[in-house]
């Protein structure tokens, strides 16, 4: 699922337990945050992208408010 927000992201990173966000993804939500919903979306598909190698699959989430995020992670498979 992809991220929306610094905030979604910095909560993940500092209260989920066994969730890692990395110092450069946080950094990347946190200088984008006028448009984080792209942003997101983009760090989504490339980590994708990233796994394709290696990983049998990939399990897409998406919120039932924006739809559009399926197609943008779709395009990365």
């Amino acid at each position: 699922m992809p991220l929306r927000t610094y905030e979604e992201t910095e909560f993940l990173a500092h209260e989920v337990p066994d969730a890692h966000i990395p110092t450069a993804l946080l950094q990347a939500m946190k200088d984008r945050a006028n448009d984080p919903v792209l942003t997101g979306r983009a760090l989504a598909a490339e980590l994708i992208r990233e796994v394709r190698g290696f990983a049998q699959g990939v399990v897409l989430g998406v919120r039932e408010t924006d739809p559009g995020d399926l197609d943008h992670l779709l395009k990365a498979l």
